[in-house]
């Protein structure tokens, strides 16, 4: 026992048969000998025959195809930023098979618990495909009450081509990105699952149920790569002797809503948010009003009308207001752009713009166009997103995805960084952000996921960033 509360973690162990963690609102039991564990939860969620496993030389597998279970060890009492808890590894074993590892994360007070799944080789792996919980048994509590169905909440991957969130019930298939939730409309009780980590996989959620008012599949899994995360290519492969899941989170609560929340705080315990004491930023933008008509004379009239108009009635943070410009401020001269920028600082506003650092928006006569900031090195063609084969992948939205680690690119980064800065933008919207995570063959061979990619160079963005001072230009460059 760890603790001294109803909820203290407890873990009972029969090495030959069962271990079991549990806390008082989460209990985990891992059967020994068939490889598989059950999940249940204080609100009446139970996953049974929950299983682990990967793709791997053209086959899956799971822990029901092992020969040998076992815990590694006695489980380790640990203290992170989720709290006081147990971690519990389990191996699975077979001589023809890479080894697997269940990690268990059990905190004290906690309505979820955390997993991961690793694959261990003795020599180097190659895996895209990880499923960290697998079950075709999953009872909510509710099936024999009349009219509580069971929810399925569907999250879109992003929100590209306007696609939206919904719930729906079985009979379904249906598929859910990052996180989802399988809830109780009446009572709010719910299910939460969803990966924590998002610094190398695209994490998808299969969900199936053939008859009304049940499911008969829930898959969480490492390596989705669709129609619907914009991929015409499969999830790239993670390569080492050890190959490591996300993390996952998966907990009941007695109201969906706080399990999504807590869902949240567990992605910023995982990568905390940066800092910003400058309170929430309000304002105007471009888009919604203007689209592709905007020009010089709605964007200062704007700020005027805003200065003068409504600035009074209360809309403002701090006195505060940004104006911002979206796409097709290029339309603007350089004076013009200048002049505007100069009228909004006037009327005591600060000025925002718009890029998208991933995404190219011209036609193929404009392949041969130079890369800014590389003096004619490289051009547009030269560091567009390409396949395999070296062949460019197919537009999404309009636009051709750039190779976030293409040297061509990062030398963008730079001359458009400097560009706003010199011209005194204090804000800037970045869109169209999942061109940055297709997966494809990137000009660094050590990125092989379209997450690993974008996550690439929106450090060197975030770095960039952070490396302007009060005088508007950039320090060393330390990437």
């Amino acid at each position: 026992m760890l603790g001294s509360s109803d909820t203290a973690v407890n873990v009972g162990v029969n090495a030959e048969t069962h271990i079991r963690l549990a806390n008082g609102l989460v209990a985990i039991e891992v059967d020994l000998e068939k490889g598989d564990y059950a999940y249940a939860g204080s609100r009446g969620f139970a996953l049974q025959d929950v299983r682990s496993g990967f793709r791997w030389q053209g086959r899956e597998y799971h822990t029901g195809h092992y020969d040998r279970h076992y815990m590694i060890g006695q489980p380790e009492k640990i203290q992170d930023p989720f709290g006081t808890g147990i971690h519990a590894v389990i191996k699975h074993e077979s001589d023809l098979l890479p080894g697997l590892e269940q990690h268990f994360y059990v905190y004290e007070g906690a309505s979820s618990f955390i997993t991961r799944v690793v694959i261990v080789g003795q020599e180097e792996l190659k895996v895209n495909r990880i499923a960290v919980v697998k079950t075709d048994s999953v009872s909510s509590g509710s099936e024999t009450v009349p009219g509580e169905a069971l929810h399925v909440l569907r999250v879109p991957y992003d929100n590209d081509k306007w696609v939206r969130y919904l719930t729906e019930t079985a009979p379904l298939e249906t598929e859910s990105y990052e996180v989802t939730a399988l809830f109780q409309p009446d009572s709010r009780n719910g299910l939460i699952l969803g990966s924590i980590s998002h610094d190398v996989w695209k994490t998808g959620i299969r969900v199936k149920g053939e008859t009304a008012g049940k499911l008969d599949e829930l898959e969480l899994y490492a390596g989705a790569a669709d129609i619907m995360t914009r991929d015409s290519q499969p999830h790239g492969y993670i390569r080492g002797t050890r190959v490591e899941s996300p993390l996952v989170m998966v907990g009941d609560y007695d109201d969906y809503r706080t399990g999504l929340e807590a869902y949240g705080e567990a992605n910023t315990k995982v990568a905390p948010a940066l800092s910003w004491d400058g309170g929430v930023p309000i304002g105007w933008n471009s888009w919604s009003a203007a689209m592709s008509t905007l020009d010089y004379s709605l964007y200062v009239a704007t700020s005027d009308f805003l200065k003068r108009e409504v600035q009074p009635q209360g809309f403002h943070n701090e006195d505060t207001l940004y104006i911002n410009f979206d796409a097709f401020w290029d339309r603007l001269t350089p004076a013009e752009m200048e002049d505007a920028l100069k009228r909004v600082r006037e009327n005591g506003h600060k000025p925002g713009t718009y890029w998208t650092p991933f995404a190219f928006w011209g036609s193929p006569a404009g392949f041969g166009n130079p890369v800014e900031g590389t003096d004619g090195k490289y051009t547009y063609g030269d560091i567009l997103l390409r396949d395999q084969d070296g062949e460019i992948l197919p537009d999404v939205d309009g636009g051709l995805a750039i190779d976030p680690t293409h040297p061509g690119n990062l030398a963008r980064i730079d001359w458009f960084m400097d560009k706003f800065v010199s011209e005194g933008f204090e804000y800037i919207k970045l869109d169209f952000m999942a061109h940055g995570a297709l997966e494809g063959k990137h000009y660094n061979p050590d990125i092989t996921t379209g997450i690993a990619e974008g996550r690439h160079l929106l450090f060197a963005v975030r770095v960039l960033g952070q490396q302007y001072g009060a005088g508007g230009r950039r320090d060393e460059r330390k990437i």
